[in-house]
């Protein structure tokens, strides 16, 4: 799983999410499932509606898509 947005965190976990993407992502027996886009604004920033008040945690909506994204793979 690449990292979610947080709030005030937006460098480093782009840049987490690089060497993520660069480095795991490239290994024939790994899924790698990315939800920036989803839980995330085009700057890659938290989308508040997912997250708690303090744009860390997400809430039952943000649950909903992580929930949705793995649910094929926990099967």
């Amino acid at each position: 799983m690449a990292l979610f947005p947080r709030g005030g965190k937006l460098h480093e976990i782009s840049e987490t999410n690089r060497i993520l993407r660069a480095n795991v992502g490239a290994l024939p027996f790994v899924k790698r499932i990315d939800l920036t886009t989803e839980l995330g604004n085009a700057e890659g920033n938290p989308v508040p509606r997912f997250y708690q008040p303090d744009l860390c945690h997400i809430n039952r909506a943000g649950y909903k898509i992580w929930a949705k994204a793995i649910a094929p793979y926990i099967k």
